[in-house]
């Protein structure tokens, strides 16, 4: 069976009070011969309070993690609802969005492809 790579955002909760979580989905993927490639230097998502009460600074926040699993040349793969909630509003500002794809470009120094 050929192996598929996925990049992994583990995010803040399965890194931590969750890894029970993270480690069954590390056996199950292996069974099933997926390859998990965690993002290099990920961090929090943005989803606890910061996107009420900096909402730029999420949407940033979010889109570092994305430009990450894009520069990897692979599908990203999120178990944290909210994480992916998080990430997924951010894509599509990014996408939609051109004043939130400028700010993003002049912090980040990257736009999604």
């Amino acid at each position: 069976m050929d192996s598929i790579d996925l990049a992994y955002y583990p995010g803040c909760t399965l890194n931590s009070t969750a890894r029970e979580i993270d480690a069954g989905l590390h056996l199950v993927c292996e069974s099933l011969g997926i390859r998990l490639r965690h993002l290099p230097d990920w961090n929090c998502c943005g989803s606890s309070s910061v996107h009420a009460v900096r909402p730029q600074l999420a949407v940033t926040l979010a889109a570092r993690n994305l430009f990450q699993a894009q520069d990897l040349g692979l599908d990203l793969l999120v178990m944290c609802a909210g994480c992916a909630n998080r990430l997924r509003m951010a894509s599509n500002q990014l996408i939609d969005d051109p004043t939130t794809r400028r700010i993003n470009h002049r912090i980040l120094g990257k736009a999604l492809n």
